[in-house]
């Protein structure tokens, strides 16, 4: 029987050489889920896994997406985080111009 196995379940691409990959693997009768930014190299035409992912066994599914969940409420409520505030705040700056040399 073959230990290892991988579907891939979704593929998000963020550039021209990243993307973003949900799967569902399988070693030694165990199984995980997997999100991770996976990379083509500049020597093959095929991705492969970069370091920033996650892989937990998928009975921990179910507390990472409340987990998420908690997070992405909390995420407007923070400060500095909210994309109003953003805006606000560099409305705020001081332009790097000096004022004197503005006409």
């Amino acid at each position: 029987m073959e230990k290892y196995s991988r579907t891939v379940i979704l593929s998000q691409p963020l550039k021209d050489d990243e993307e973003i990959q949900y799967a569902i693997t399988r070693y030694n009768d165990r199984f995980f889920f997997d999100v991770r930014i996976w990379f083509k190299s500049p020597q093959a035409q095929n991705y492969r896994p970069g370091r920033k992912g996650i892989s937990l066994p998928i009975h921990r599914l179910t507390t990472l997406r409340e987990g998420l969940s908690v997070l992405a409420d909390s995420i407007g409520k923070a400060p500095g985080l909210n994309p109003r505030d953003r805006q606000s705040r560099k409305a705020e700056r001081p332009s790097a111009v000096p004022a004197h040399s503005r006409d």
